[in-house]
């Protein structure tokens, strides 16, 4: 007789298995979860009203913000719209972000153990220097927690590292769609997807069937079709719309100017890319240099058409933020330096060689040291140095496993110190959202005010549409979908001016400038509800207008006269 198997065991021994294989990873995750989670701020706070008007066209019906959306030929807000039909749109937010971290690692994982090696620790030390970057080096964002929310630039990140890596395992149609996929809903990183199909097609020419190539390409556009494929029908089928570019110039430079304008750089982003790209080539004689060489090729052309972009100020070329992703740079590096440390024979430690172990740290921390270092930072830099002399001195013949315990102390005292500020300001864990009394502002309103309501808000603070469900007049972040506009370009800038923006921006001087003009304005554009931060931006304290305050803001209604104005008028016409 054949015992039956029990279910529950056999699942209990698959996680069991599970974790016993893959705990560095999850545990790495775990870590880049911990640095942080926003809802409804950042770049969300304009993707939020995007997926509530999807959920219902009432929302946010007569917001400027949503006349952009044809102007945005992406799918992903129709998937979040979806799933949010069916539980709480922040569990969605929140599901998502723990999947976009949980695919990030999985697929620097993949990258590594693809062009590098599958025996040994290395891509735990890849993971683990990916959650410890305070500020990205050079341009663009990148480590296992970039944006600390759900972004689908994050999750195009993952699909390139696994598209590349498909390509490079000779599963071509397969790692073409996964590429042209990336399209559909972030078409800046899907533009490197693009350009790296493009030159491995070229370095493998020879090397692969000419049919297979085709096809390649063939289903790269095909799977990428629905969204080149709207933009040019929009383009071509659009009329003439009387457009100022060098205002738009003007507006641009001063809210993008380090994403579209690589004159505007600093210097230190020059060094962190010549660095890498030296590095690379240093390892030119790797067996994985020449895979590896479409991924440099692509970050120079990509810098290349963006200067010339910016040297002849070409509009379209400026709004591709070509900069974006010659992140892709850094992982190389790191990942070529690592396998050269794991590989490294004891008696060559004593060399120059050694100072290697640093450069993976110092490449991918932009900024370890920052006006805001505490001790237990210093104490992390003093623990790197200090373990990095003793491997050399020892040159003992187990440093490997002393090397990556170096790592993950690294990360867990950078992670640590991240989630103690975090408890001491906030007293929040994980979510460290707006401020408690700007999100209960905004519950107010989405409770009290009606759905057709459009609010006056302060133009430096952004993500109030996220909780409220209410239109706003504008904000300074709103900026950032108009730049692809040109419907909505300058009539937000008129907005702005309205309230007393000026060139070049001064966002210091924004508090000040709303609260002058905030009332003026709403009034002379039919708003009826108006918010104010408490204190310095409040008005009259005798207002009876107030509908609600708390410790931080207070929204009144224009519409209810201060009764001792009303019966001064009154006596005044007697």
């Amino acid at each position: 007789m054949i015992p039956r198997r029990n279910p529950g065991n056999f699942f209990y021994m698959l996680i069991l298995n599970l974790l016993n294989k893959y705990w560095p990873l999850l545990a790495a995750a775990f870590l880049a979860i911990l640095q942080g989670y926003h809802y409804g701020i950042g770049d969300l706070a304009t993707y939020v009203p995007f997926v509530w008007h999807h959920i219902d066209p009432q929302y946010f019906s007569g917001d400027l913000l949503t006349r952009t959306l044809g102007d945005h030929p992406v799918y992903i807000w129709h998937l979040v719209a979806f799933l949010a039909r069916l539980m709480d749109i922040q569990t969605v937010f929140f599901v998502l972000f723990i999947a976009q971290v949980l695919l990030l690692a999985m697929a620097y994982r993949y990258f590594f153990r693809t062009f590098f090696s599958t025996g040994d620790p290395g891509w735990i030390v890849m993971l683990l220097i990916l959650v410890t970057p305070i500020n990205a080096a050079a341009m663009g964002r990148y480590g296992l927690n970039p944006y600390l929310y759900f972004h689908p630039g994050a999750l195009a990140q993952a699909a390139l590292l696994f598209g590349y890596c498909l390509l490079d395992r000779d599963r071509w149609l397969a790692g073409s769609a996964v590429l042209g996929a990336i399209f559909l809903f972030h078409p800046f990183t899907a533009l490197y997807g693009a350009l790296l199909l493009g030159f491995r097609i070229l370095i493998d020419f020879r090397h692969q069937p000419l049919s297979l190539l085709l096809m390649s390409m063939a289903l790269f556009l095909l799977v990428s079709a629905p969204s080149w494929g709207p933009f040019l029908y929009h383009k071509i089928g659009a009329g003439e719309i009387a457009f100022d570019k060098a205002l738009w110039l003007e507006l641009v430079r001063g809210r993008m100017k380090f994403s579209f304008f690589i004159s505007q750089w600093i210097p230190d982003r020059f060094i962190h890319l010549l660095l890498a790209s030296a590095g690379i080539l240093a390892y030119h004689r790797h067996p994985a240099f020449r895979r590896l060489l479409p991924v440099l090729l692509t970050v120079a052309t990509a810098l290349l058409v963006m200067a010339l972009g910016d040297l002849f100020s070409i509009k379209f070329i400026l709004q591709l933020q070509l900069a974006r992703n010659s992140f892709l740079l850094f992982p190389v590096i790191a990942g070529l330096v690592i396998h050269h440390i794991m590989h490294m024979p004891p008696g060559q430690l004593r060399s120059w060689r050694a100072l290697l172990l640093l450069v993976p740290l110092i490449l991918m921390l932009q900024t370890p040291v920052g006006d805001k270092t505490n001790p237990a930072r210093w104490l992390l830099l003093s623990m790197a140095l200090l373990g990095t002399i003793w491997i050399v001195w020892q040159a003992m013949p187990h440093w490997r496993r002393f090397y990556v315990g170096l790592i993950w102390a690294l990360a867990l005292v950078m992670c640590g110190t991240l989630v103690v500020n975090r408890l001491t300001e906030t007293g929040r864990f994980v979510d460290e959202t707006a401020t408690s009394p700007w999100e209960q502002l905004q519950i107010f309103c989405e409770r009290e005010l009606p759905v057709d309501a459009v609010v006056m808000t302060p133009i430096h603070r952004e993500g109030f549409r996220s909780l409220s469900k209410r239109s706003i007049f504008g904000s300074f972040k709103d900026g950032a979908p108009h730049n692809y506009s040109n419907k909505t370009i300058f009539e937000w800038w008129e907005r702005m001016q309205a309230l007393g923006v000026t060139l070049p921006f001064r966002r210091d001087r924004f508090p000040g400038l709303y609260r002058e003009n905030a009332e003026k304005v709403a009034r002379q554009n039919g708003i009826r509800y108006v918010v104010y931060e408490r204190g310095s931006q409040s008005p009259d304290e005798s207002w009876e207008g107030i509908l609600y305050e708390n410790e931080g803001f207070r929204i009144v209604d224009l519409d209810a006269l201060n009764p001792g104005k009303e019966k001064d008028a009154d006596q005044v016409d007697e």
